[in-house]
C-alpha cells in the first residue's frame, strides 16, 4: 500500500520474493488523501509503467483489472467502488476514464486487482515490480448534483414528449426538428441514457441522507426506550 498527499503520482510497488506465476501475485493499492476541501473526482488518467530504474534484478507485472474507490462519509469513511476498468495487455499509452459520478471526498483509493502477465528482464529475478502513473481530476466547471438531476429529468421528459409527437406525425419544425433527424432507436437510447444517469445521481444524493437519517432514528429510538425503562 502507498499513501499519496495529492491527486497526481507515479506509483510503484516492489513485491519481494513474489513468484512469476500471475495468479500468485498479490493485489496492491495506493490511497490519495487531499488537503483542504473535499474533491469531486470525475476523471481518471492512468499510464502503466513498463520500466524501472532499479539496482536489483526484477520482473515487471502488467496491471489488468483495477478499481477506483472513494471514502463515503455516510458509511463511516468506508471505501466503496466508484469505477472498475481493465487495462490492455500491451497498454503503452495513457488511458483517460470519465463519465463516472461520485460524492465529494478527501480520500480516494486505487487498487490493482490482478495482472495480464510478467515480463522477465533478468535471468534470475527475485522481485516483481508493478507501477502506474495516476492523475485524479475534477471537472473544470462543477454542476450541482441537484441541478444536474433537474436538467436530466426535464430533458428526458421533453424528449419523450417529442418522441410521442413524432410517432403521431405531429412534431412540427419548431419543436421537433432535431428529433425528426433521429431514428427511433437513437431517440430511445438517448432517453434511456438520460434516465439511467438521473437514477445514478439520485442514488448518490439519497445515499448521503438516508444512512445518517437511519442512524439518527436508531439513536432516538434507543433514547426513548431508555426513558420508558
Amino acid at each position: 500500500k502507498q499513501l499519496v498527499r495529492d491527486g497526481k503520482a507515479s506509483l510503484s510497488w516492489k513485491l519481494r520474493g513474489a513468484l512469476a506465476e500471475v495468479d500468485r501475485l498479490p493485489s496492491v493499492w495506493a490511497r490519495f488523501d487531499f488537503e483542504g476541501p473535499m474533491k469531486k473526482v470525475n476523471e481518471l488518467r492512468v499510464y502503466p509503467i513498463s520500466s524501472f530504474d532499479c539496482d536489483w534484478d526484477h520482473e515487471v507485472a502488467r496491471p489488468k483489472e483495477c478499481i477506483l474507490q472513494v471514502a463515503h462519509g455516510s458509511l463511516g469513511g468506508m471505501f466503496v467502488d466508484a469505477l472498475s476498468f481493465t487495462l490492455g495487455e500491451n497498454q503503452r499509452e495513457s488511458v483517460t476514464l470519465s463519465g463516472f459520478r461520485t460524492n465529494r471526498s478527501k480520500s480516494w483509493r486505487l487498487m490493482i486487482k490482478n495482472y495480464h502477465g510478467v515480463e522477465t528482464t533478468h535471468s534470475n529475478p527475485s522481485t516483481v515490480m508493478v507501477g502506474l502513473k495516476v492523475e485524479l481530476m475534477e471537472a473544470s466547471v462543477a454542476f450541482d448534483s441537484l441541478q444536474q438531476l433537474h436538467i436530466l429529468c426535464n430533458c428526458s421528459a421533453a424528449l419523450t414528449n417529442l418522441h410521442q409527437l413524432k410517432g403521431n406525425g405531429s412534431a412540427d419544425s419548431k419543436g421537433g426538428a432535431c428529433v425528426l433527424e433521429m431514428t427511433e432507436r437513437e431517440i430511445e437510447d438517448k432517453i434511456s441514457r438520460m434516465r439511467k444517469e438521473g437514477e445514478t445521481i439520485e442514488e448518490l444524493i439519497m445515499g448521503v441522507y438516508i444512512l445518517p437519517h437511519e442512524s439518527h432514528k436508531v439513536v432516538v429510538s434507543s433514547a426513548s426506550q431508555k426513558r420508558r425503562d
